[in-house]
């Protein structure tokens, strides 16, 4: 039997610390006409990936101190709070599955299509996925902080 090598996947602390400045950088400057005396807030779920404990300390600080953006964390274990869940990402590939029907799969293609998708994206779509998702936490509200009203109300959200 082959031995096998063990990796952790949990997290990847070694890329977040190395990014995390240039996307700082990035968001300031695809806001740029957001004083910097203003804050931006940047809301992050808790799915692994963001690194480890110590890793997310460190760039929550530097984000805060260097850029004046603010990292939100999303409640542990509630995905009905998650803009991405809630329809970004498939709004975002229906788009992207449309531009690139019947392309190549070479990767370069691919970056290309999601580069126009992303510039073809309708900004109401996202303004609807921002009230759907204000919607879901009035009924968490409602529910004293519980899920309960949000999976049974489905049809509030038509």
């Amino acid at each position: 039997m082959r031995e096998r090598l063990e990796v952790d996947v949990s997290c990847d602390s070694e890329f977040m610390s190395e990014v995390m400045h240039a996307i700082g950088q990035a968001i300031r400057d695809a806001y740029h006409w957001v004083d910097f005396e203003h804050p931006i807030f940047l809301y992050l779920d808790n799915a692994g990936g963001h690194g480890t404990k110590e890793v997310v300390t460190e760039y929550v600080r530097m984000l805060e101190e260097k850029y004046h953006i603010f990292c939100v964390h999303q409640r542990p274990r509630s995905p009905e709070t998650n803009m991405l869940d809630l329809g970004v990402w498939m709004a975002l590939q229906s788009v992207v599955e449309k531009l690139h029907f019947r392309q190549r799969t070479e990767i370069g293609a691919l970056v290309r299509t999601i580069d126009k998708a992303w510039e073809e994206f309708e900004p109401i779509k996202l303004s609807n996925m921002y009230k759907h998702w204000l919607k879901v936490l009035d009924l968490i509200i409602e529910d004293k902080d519980g899920i309960v009203l949000v999976e049974t109300k489905r049809d509030f959200f038509s």
